[in-house]
């Protein structure tokens, strides 16, 4: 695949790209595919979840502990200056902004990536994904609805890329590169080494979730 000059996409500092959408919108999609293609770190707060937390409910209480030990890593991730993909607990605005003002604390630029979809298919993703996760971490049709009502959309302020989660990949990363490119005019994306994957929990030292009743 051709890409859009990698040199293109460069900027004075790193960014923190922040995955918003609905569950089943076809988030995980793309993070994977640009994480692949251009060897940047993807943070998968979700997965993270599954592993951490013996039954997830994906309630406020547990988003909040996920949150608190996303902001640890990130810090340490943060002191390496390379740009990194991000998702999971970005449904509200009040969130994002957290996110955004660590990142900025630590010279990053958070860019919102908004992957839409009508809400109808990304239900039907959701739900079919169950198949793809133990019955315990199932998506119920009620839950989708549950985290709908949470869902805000990004606003004006926060200039989020919108992408469809419809489109093929190759379509989804051009209109990303060609937005950082036009409001850069530089390029700092460049493909570096490989890096490990981020999506298994840390290793050492061990650590579970303890989930409050």
């Amino acid at each position: 695949m051709e890409k859009p000059t990698v040199n293109a996409v460069k900027t004075s500092a790193p960014k923190l790209f922040c995955l918003v959408g609905l569950p089943g919108s076809g988030k995980t999609f793309f993070a994977e595919k640009f994480s692949d293609e251009y060897q940047i770190p993807f943070i998968n707060l979700n997965k993270w979840r599954f592993s951490l937390i013996d039954r997830p409910t994906f309630s406020r209480e547990e988003d909040a502990q996920l949150t608190d030990f996303a902001f640890d890593v990130l810090k340490q991730l943060f002191k390496t200056k390379q740009s990194l993909l991000f998702e999971g607990n970005l449904s509200s605005r009040i969130d994002r902004r957290r996110y955004a003002q660590l990142a900025r604390q630590y010279g990053y630029q958070p860019v919102v990536i908004w992957v839409q979809n009508v809400d109808a298919e990304s239900k039907r993703r959701a739900v079919r994904l169950n198949r793809q996760v133990p019955k315990d971490f199932l998506i119920t049709p009620e839950l989708f609805d549950d985290l709908k009502q949470r869902f805000t959309p990004p606003n004006e302020v926060e200039r989020p890329i919108a992408i469809s989660g419809k489109h093929a990949f190759k379509m989804q990363y051009r209109s990303v590169l060609n937005r950082i490119a036009n409001e850069a005019r530089a390029s700092d994306l460049s493909p570096s080494t490989p890096t490990k994957s981020l999506n298994a929990p840390p290793t050492s030292p061990k650590r579970r979730l303890r989930i409050l009743n």
